[in-house]
């Protein structure tokens, strides 16, 4: 990373990380080096009003869980958010064609 590069916010990979496969604590931890990954999770619930899927990471570990985005709806809340917070800094967290490709994903439950 180049001097001048902002640093992403622990919030964003957060949202990122679970909008592109999901995000375990342990993640948090060994690939992007922070260890408040459930904070964040828990904090991105109350202030947006979503939930996310919790499902144990590993049978060995007891309280570690992974993280995806359920549904459409939250997945739109947290691009939407994400952008609005990264234009504050003149950078732009999700383009158009990463929105589009993420939601396509959900396509399936319009028609269910």
């Amino acid at each position: 990373m180049e001097k001048n590069e902002p640093k992403i916010p622990h919030e964003e990979i957060v949202i990122k990380a679970t909008l592109q496969g999901g995000f375990s604590e342990m993640e948090s931890v060994l690939k992007h080096h922070f260890t408040s990954g459930r904070n964040y999770i828990s904090t991105l619930e109350r202030h947006l009003g979503v939930k996310f899927h919790r499902e144990k990471a590993s049978p060995k570990w007891r309280i570690v869980y992974r993280y995806t985005v359920a549904d459409r709806q939250t997945a739109q809340k947290l691009l939407t958010y994400a952008n609005h917070k990264a234009e504050r800094y003149h950078r732009t967290a999700f383009t158009q064609a990463e929105i589009k490709a993420i939601l396509a994903r959900f396509n399936h439950e319009e028609t269910e």
